[in-house]
């Protein structure tokens, strides 16, 4: 049945409630034969003197032979037997396996399945349920190949400066591996692994070369640093598989014959209350996306986990037909007001959350986006830790299964003035990610733990590259050893103190060309929406401080900080973010220079193929923005430099010699981290260099 039919016969605004007898557990798709059980929740009516009567195939619910059949399920009356609410669903039922080790498991995302030395041959393993199954080689191969289940085309085969090794969807069963070409030594693995789902819209095509400053940020660095490591990819809206954009069609077959899912995404911004209640506009944002009618699964973004049933019933309504269409495509739905709350209105949430989960027989995800941030201790970033915790368990609580198909988005929209969730200067944020995801991998409480994601939108490279690095050692080789401490990292490093200017100048020497050359300013708002545009809700971490310079016409005036803590040898990414003083002011004249002030690090040698500028908005984007009328955005610049250490310790030196005289720079956002440098293998431990060092 095509989506059009599918929402045409529904209702157009959602004015009261929708009553549903919503199933809980199991999953439809996942009933247990032995004993037909079930629970329900009924959503949207009172059932105060009725009680839920199921039927299967026109018999009480039980026991059944395994296979395909039809529930019926109704709210009855005590009183009269009057039918108050019926729903129909098709389910299939299984024998479930009960209490059996299956492979040896590695951690909460892995589960190793097969561990052989690596020679000619073919070889059997098992996979117990519908899902992914990683095949791979111990290191790169240039002549061994794998081929699966009798298939002419290998699965696994040498590309340059990638890892030897896939991801596939499986169906349940047993299945064959033939191994070609290979030589003398290596190990071959076959594990069992969950979603990996990452934004991929602007690295899925060959013409693509997006650039971040001086480094490429296309289709190249994607392969060599995050392909391997993910096997969901987002892929945005109109992206044809047929498309006449040759390059398009190009990198959509590269990406399915590497075995990847492609999401076609759509969205409706959390404050579109109106559209989420119109079941014709909801029929609308499906029924568009090319890309979803062409064949791809379904991402729906920017849903909120606590919307009422005005926004919600228009959306579970459905999602609940494309769950009983049978249609194998899952829908992933990310939820965007997370981590900060739970699971409070279950009653408006749990048919679409049910709804979801039963998308591609069963496969449906949910994708909260956790969205962690720095904070300034470690104590304040454990309180986020746990609101994650609290919400996976409100979640089981209503839907045992839910946490295994829940999908925790790391986040990766890491730019000033756009959004960010690295709110503090004083933290590493890859310290965050690799706390998070060991968590994610070893604490029992996410023993079920459905998938890990990423947005790369809005990263620079090495953010992204050190996400792909977490997920290959977590959630594909089953580690669970922390990465960062391997490393020597710290949350907070210590090496720059009071970067972000809260404790006003302090720790810095402050050379005046005349007085009030320097000065520390608070300016509330300032972090938020218009301007820096920090998650964090705290005036600790907001922004609202920085040191304000103002340009003498005698001299430049100098901010200077010792730095320590550093490794001879070691590289280290130096960030922070300056602003024109008139322009956040008085936004939208003259557009600001981005060049007022230098920076330079004593005992180091500046990278400059490394190191570059953002502006947002740039002057493009400021343009159209200015052309529909849109109030103006004041310039936030991010700078980032990357230096080799030659000394534990070192001078940090500011000036404003560029500025003409008068002008009014501000600063803040000073942060110093070790930086991972990259290197042709790239998901490798050599990615990596112990300790920030290089050699």
């Amino acid at each position: 049945m095509q989506l059009f039919s599918i929402l045409a016969a529904m209702p157009l605004i959602a004015s009261v409630p929708v009553a549903r007898i919503v199933p809980t557990d199991p999953l439809l798709y996942e009933v247990d034969a032995s004993t037909g059980r079930m629970t329900f929740m009924v959503t949207g009516m009172e059932t105060n003197g009725c009680d839920i009567v199921a039927e299967v195939d026109g018999y009480p619910l039980g026991p059944m032979s395994e296979g395909a059949h039809e529930l019926t399920v109704r709210l009855v009356s005590r009183t009269d037997g009057a039918v108050k609410l019926s729903n129909r669903y098709p389910i299939v039922a299984k024998r479930i396996r009960k209490n059996k080790a299956f492979g040896r498991r590695l951690n909460n995302f892995v589960t190793e399945v097969l561990r052989e030395p690596l020679s000619n041959g073919e070889r059997i393993f098992e996979n117990p349920r519908d899902g992914w199954v990683f095949i791979g080689f111990d290191r790169p191969y240039p002549k061994t190949r794998a081929f699966l289940d009798g298939n002419a085309d290998p699965v696994v085969t040498w590309r340059a400066d990638e890892p030897s090794e896939t991801m596939r969807w499986l169906p349940e069963g047993t299945h064959r591996i033939r191994i070609e070409g290979a030589d003398e030594g290596g190990t071959l693995s076959v594990r069992l692994v969950k979603p990996l789902k990452i934004t991929a819209r602007t690295f899925a095509n060959e013409k693509t070369d997006i650039s971040i400053g001086r480094q490429g940020y296309g289709w190249d660095f994607f392969r060599r640093h995050l392909l391997h490591s993910f096997n969901s990819l987002t892929m945005g809206g109109n992206w044809r598989l047929k498309s006449a954009e040759g390059h398009m069609a190009w990198g959509n077959a590269e990406l399915l014959k590497r075995g990847k899912r492609l999401m076609a995404a759509t969205d409706i911004r959390p404050g579109d209350a109106a559209l989420r209640a119109d079941r014709e506009g909801m029929r609308g944002k499906f029924a568009k996306y090319a890309a979803y009618l062409d064949g791809l699964a379904l991402e729906m973004d920017e849903n909120k986990v606590n919307a009422g049933h005005s926004e919600m019933d228009a959306f579970a309504e459905a999602v609940w037909e494309l769950a009983v269409s049978g249609d194998p495509r899952p829908v992933y739905v990310d939820y965007c007001d997370l981590p900060s709350v739970t699971l409070t209105n279950v009653d408006a949430q749990v048919s679409a959350i049910s709804a979801t989960l039963n998308t591609g027989r069963g496969h449906g995800m949910l994708v909260p986006e956790m969205y962690l941030g720095t904070r300034r201790t470690l104590k304040d970033m454990l309180r986020q830790e746990e609101m994650a915790v609290e919400y996976i368990r409100s979640l089981r609580s209503v839907m045992p299964s839910a946490p295994s198909h829940t999908i925790h988005l790391l986040g990766g929209w890491l730019t000033l003035g756009e959004w960010t969730s690295d709110s503090s200067s004083e933290a590493d944020i890859k310290v965050l990610y690799d706390r998070y995801v060991r968590r994610l991998a070893t604490d029992p409480e996410f023993a079920d733990v459905g998938g890990l994601g990423m947005s790369t939108l809005a990263c620079d490279e090495e953010i992204a590259r050190w996400v792909g690095i977490l997920a290959h050692h977590y959630c594909i080789e089953g580690r669970t050893d922390s990465l960062a401490e391997r490393y020597g990292w710290k949350y907070c490093t210590g090496i720059v103190k009071n970067g972000d200017f809260i404790e006003a100048l302090k720790h810095w020497t402050a050379e005046s060309a005349e007085p009030d050359g320097i000065s520390h300013m608070r300016r509330h708002g300032y972090g938020g929406k218009r301007g820096q545009c920090r998650m964090a809700r705290t005036t600790m971490e907001s922004g609202e401080n920085f040191a304000l310079f103002r340009r003498s016409a005698k001299a430049p005036n100098r901010l200077s900080q010792k730095i320590e803590g550093l490794v001879p040898g070691g590289l280290y990414k130096l960030v922070y973010a300056t602003a024109d003083y008139d322009d956040v002011l008085k936004p939208g004249g003259k557009r600001p220079s981005p060049n007022n002030l230098i920076v330079s690090v004593s005992n180091a040698v500046m990278l400059s193929d490394l190191s570059w500028i953002t502006e947002v908005p740039d002057a493009k984007t400021a343009a159209r923005a200015a052309k529909k009328g849109a109030a103006p955005h004041c310039v936030t610049v991010t700078h980032r430099c990357v230096f080799r250490a030659s000394s534990a310790t070192a001078e940090l030196t500011f000036d404003d010699s560029p500025a003409a005289p008068g002008v009014r720079t501000l600063l803040n956002y000073i942060s110093v981290t070790p930086y991972t440098a990259a290197s042709a293998a790239s998901v490798s431990e050599s990615s990596i260099h112990e300790k920030g060092k290089t050699e």
